[in-house]
């Protein structure tokens, strides 16, 4: 599931399962075929629309959007960006960097960085296999990495320091 914010204002929950999309709960097929490079024709419902990526950050969840020749900024969150939300670890990127800590118990399956290091925002600091899923945790902001509290093969719990900053 992914939630779509578009132009910072209307919201939707956005589910795909193989070739069928679901938004806001309401299902619907679609036609898709990419034209060039990040443009695309779009078919649904009989209606045809023209994208095209304007813009993308590097994370791929931002992104400017012109359909039909009207602009659109999108913001993405896919399930683990909504639980760190909801455990308010993005909370940290209005104060700068705070320690990363781990949101759910689980195991360290690779560290990115080590202490000395500059890491930006979105930079990946470790990847946390947790419920089956590896999670890449990215820094939240901007700093310097103090002290790196686990490592390959650690067992971590919830809230326990991993990354100091």
């Amino acid at each position: 599931m992914l939630k779509a914010t578009v132009n910072n204002a209307r919201e939707y929950q956005v589910v795909q399962k193989q070739d069928l999309i679901s938004v806001d709960g309401q299902s619907f097929n679609w036609d898709l075929a990419q034209l060039a490079p990040g443009k695309y024709h779009i078919i649904k419902g009989g209606h045809g629309y023209q994208v095209e990526v304007m813009a993308s950050e590097a994370n791929g969840k931002q992104l400017t959007l012109k359909i039909n020749g009207q602009s659109y900024e999108v913001q993405l969150q896919d399930h683990m960006d909504l639980l760190l939300e909801k455990l308010g670890i993005d909370a940290a990127t209005d104060q700068g960097m705070q320690d990363l800590k781990a949101p759910m118990p689980g195991l360290v399956v690779e560290v990115f960085v080590q202490p000395g290091d500059s890491v930006s925002k979105g930079d990946k600091l470790l990847t946390l296999e947790a419920m089956k899923m590896e999670n890449i945790l990215k820094a939240q902001g901007d700093g310097e990495v103090k002290s790196v509290q686990v490592g390959k093969g650690d067992s971590v719990e919830k809230n326990q320091v991993m990354i100091q900053f």
